[in-house]
């Protein structure tokens, strides 16, 4: 499956791991090869890990069902966070609490390095499964540490859920992504001017 990673931010990319339109949505992560294939598109572990990952799930499927379902329940307490974020209100403490938890077990496996500034890092070579889970704990952490989260959006379409980092100049974005509802919103708005036009060239 190839995802589309149109959040700009891999945090907001992971919880538009659930697409669809409500109330019909769609669980874009299926299985535990899914979350390593959406976590290698997002640049969030090497090709070589997500191939390890995957062999080692043949072999170990109870644990990489564990790490699927605390997968989906991290992306959970992001949602409800971020959804209070963009009401304008406080999210509830234990859907914080959730994430620090989940953040705190990926630290246990971390390595402070430095590069360009120190940050964590994490082994590229583990075989545990939930390794691929590690990176997306720091990324929804890294998220909520920003300064201006006025910058989260929804899409304007309706019942459309995906969410979106509007880094546009002016905050003027209003779809989750230009080519799919950005697209159909052009074309609702076109043919709905075309019937406004059609009566008033019969009367001519």
């Amino acid at each position: 499956m190839t995802f589309k990673l149109i959040g700009g931010h891999p945090a907001v990319d992971f919880v538009n791991t659930v697409g669809g339109f409500e109330p019909a949505l769609v669980e874009l992560l299926p299985g535990y090869a899914d979350l390593v294939a959406w976590a290698e598109q997002a640049g969030l572990i090497t090709d070589d890990h997500a191939a390890r990952l995957r062999r080692v799930a043949e072999c170990e499927p109870g644990a990489a069902a564990a790490t699927l379902s605390a997968a989906r329940r991290l992306r959970a307490d992001l949602d409800a966070v971020i959804r209070a974020e963009l009401a304008g209100g406080a999210p509830a403490e234990d859907h914080l609490e959730a994430i620090r938890d989940a953040y705190l077990a990926a630290l246990a496996h971390a390595r402070l390095t430095r590069r360009s500034a120190y940050g964590w890092q994490w082994p590229a070579s583990s075989a545990d499964p939930d390794s691929v889970l590690w990176p997306v704990a720091r990324q929804a952490v890294d998220l909520l540490s920003m300064t201006d989260l006025t910058r989260l959006a929804e899409c304007s379409t309706v019942n459309c859920r995906w969410i979106y980092l509007d880094r546009t100049k002016n905050h003027n974005r209003r779809w989750c992504s230009d080519d799919t509802c950005g697209a159909s919103a052009r074309m609702r708005r076109y043919r709905a001017t075309q019937r406004h036009r059609a009566p008033a060239a019969r009367s001519e």
